[in-house]
């Protein structure tokens, strides 16, 4: 691979790592703002960013794989693109433990609330038989 494609490749990683770390970004940014069934939209587009992001990075890294694993020198302006996609790729992961994190959160305070559900549910179920044997 000639150096002006490896630059080329080496740029088109480092803005998809920018658009997947904005996609972590988006999804977050929707689950706090709406976390309703109207946001359903929103959240698919961020979700197809993300994973149209990460599908295009698979094949990029496949690319990039033996120049970086070879050690063969390569010239600094790649080494300055990579040195800023990992910059990227961090600020990526830590949108993605933030996303998970709120996600994980949300799950836990809708589980205590379908167990508040749940309980009452089965006190109307006991009110509900109690009724019904004196009905009789």
């Amino acid at each position: 691979m000639a150096d002006d494609e490896l630059l080329r490749l080496s740029a088109r990683e480092l803005l998809l790592y920018q658009d997947l770390a904005h996609g972590y970004e988006a999804l977050l940014g929707v689950l706090r703002d709406d976390p309703s069934p109207g946001a359903a939209p929103e959240l698919r587009e961020a979700t197809a960013r993300t994973e149209r992001a990460t599908d295009a990075l698979r094949a990029v890294s496949a690319a990039l794989a033996p120049w970086r694993l070879a050690g063969r020198p390569v010239p600094e302006s790649v080494r300055s693109v990579w040195r800023a996609s990992a910059e990227v790729a961090a600020q990526a992961v830590e949108a993605n433990a933030a996303l998970v994190a709120h996600a994980r959160a949300h799950q836990a305070a809708l589980a205590k609330r379908l167990a508040v559900l749940d309980t009452g549910r089965r006190a109307l179920a006991g009110y509900a038989r109690a009724a019904g044997r004196s009905a009789a």
